[in-house]
């Protein structure tokens, strides 16, 4: 190992991203990529096989499912950089202790993967959407029977999408992205909960602070959760249910 060049270590089960951080960051750096699926037989079984590898890291690319029960073993890291948009793993194994004054204090520092995701998470919720406004599940369950059974409904029990309300827990950079594809898709009306109420923008029609997350919900045909952690949804939604 070059002492002259940063250690890269990449564990991801991401497919292709240990051969593009290769390819991108191989001139530069020192690049060790991580067999992911030793995982499988365990944490345990891939903490005990590539400890040196982990210890030896400056830089580690990683999901924080798969490390995050043994970073308190890498004392040369300066950066991680998570591929989740939580982070949540590593937030527990810094507050996993009781007493505050023997908390784990991480001397590096940490980013995660937030606005590549709103793309993906926008197209998976107007999927949800239609999927559910248009019965598709009917037709897969007639095509799963190899049965040829047309069944049309109603006129009155489809919904126009400009006749529905979304509210979306949580307006940051996904929350944003998730608001303007249902703006797109034309929703009559997008919402946003958020800490502090605010006026209505290109992003939400109307916004509301926590207080009043149970008016939001009860205007809603669908909630879309965008929060940081699930403890927080958890909290917002205990508040109120």
């Amino acid at each position: 190992m070059s002492a002259s060049r940063l250690h890269l270590v990449v564990c991801s089960a991401l497919p292709g991203l240990a051969e593009d951080a290769v390819r991108r960051c191989g001139a530069r750096l020192a690049v060790t990529v991580v067999d992911h699926t030793l995982a499988d037989e365990g944490l345990p079984t891939l903490i005990e096989e590539k400890r040196e590898v982990f210890e030896a890291a400056d830089i580690l690319l990683a999901d924080p499912g798969l490390v995050y029960p043994f970073l308190r073993l890498l004392p040369n890291l300066r950066w991680m950089q998570s591929t989740w948009a939580g982070v949540e793993p590593i937030v527990k194994t810094v507050q996993s202790t009781s007493s505050p004054s023997k908390r784990y204090a991480p001397g590096y520092t940490l980013t995660r993967f937030v606005g590549p995701m709103g793309a993906t998470i926008s197209n998976y919720v107007v999927c949800a959407i239609l999927q559910r406004e248009r019965f598709f599940e009917r037709y897969l369950e007639h095509q799963a029977a190899k049965v040829w059974q047309p069944q049309g409904r109603a006129a009155e029990t489809y919904r126009s999408e400009s006749d529905l309300t979304v509210a979306i827990l949580g307006v940051g950079a996904i929350g944003k992205c998730v608001a303007r594809s249902l703006k797109g898709l034309g929703i009559g009306r997008v919402t946003g909960v958020v800490r502090q109420s605010r006026a209505p923008d290109e992003v939400c029609d109307e916004y509301f602070d926590i207080p009043s997350l149970d008016t939001a919900l009860a205007s809603a045909d669908y909630v879309v959760t965008s929060c940081p952690a699930p403890l927080s949804r958890r909290a917002c939604f205990q508040a109120v249910l």
